[in-house]
């Protein structure tokens, strides 16, 4: 997942000016691993992204797109400016164990766009399109080895087209 992450990270590019990134986990809770003000530095962004450590635990995806919109995209209002693009990428392995279309759809009605990837057995499709508003937002793997450059360069490419 974290070579996923880095490499993804790489296709974005980030800087002070233009693009942003921030990295939320979740299983049973949620921790936010950096904000979007945090890197600007890709050589930096990839060290933070390297120390991250697993969590363990559940899948509340509900409760982390609720925690993202309010923690991380409207933190004290310093999220992103309404005139960017918002787009929130959700990689789960699992079913969701909360209500996730409330809070998907206030990320929605944010203009926030969400894309979701699910990785294995344990997703629900039906699920990941809910989150998503739709397939055309919805990426699925067998597994965390399909996590590749060519997966992290449609999503970006997904994210950019709006």
């Amino acid at each position: 997942m974290l070579p996923f992450c880095r490499e993804f990270a790489k296709q974005m590019g980030v800087t002070r000016s233009g693009n942003h990134l921030a990295l939320v986990q979740f299983s049973g809770y949620c921790r936010t691993e950096f904000g979007l003000t945090g890197y600007f530095n890709p050589e930096r962004l990839e060290e933070a992204i390297s120390m991250v450590r697993y969590m363990n635990g559940g899948t509340r995806l509900g409760q982390a797109l609720d925690y993202t919109l309010k923690r991380v995209m409207n933190a004290s209002r310093k999220g992103p400016p309404t005139t960017v693009n918002k787009a929130v990428v959700v990689v789960t392995d699992g079913a969701s164990e909360d209500d996730v279309a409330s809070p998907a759809k206030a990320l929605r009605n944010d203009n926030v766009q969400i894309v979701v990837v699910g990785v294995g057995s344990g997703i629900v499709q039906e699920q990941l399109e809910l989150v998503a508003d739709g397939p055309a937002n919805v990426y699925t793997v067998e597994d965390f080895a399909q996590l590749n450059k060519a997966l992290a360069g449609r999503l970006k490419a997904k994210i950019c087209e709006k």
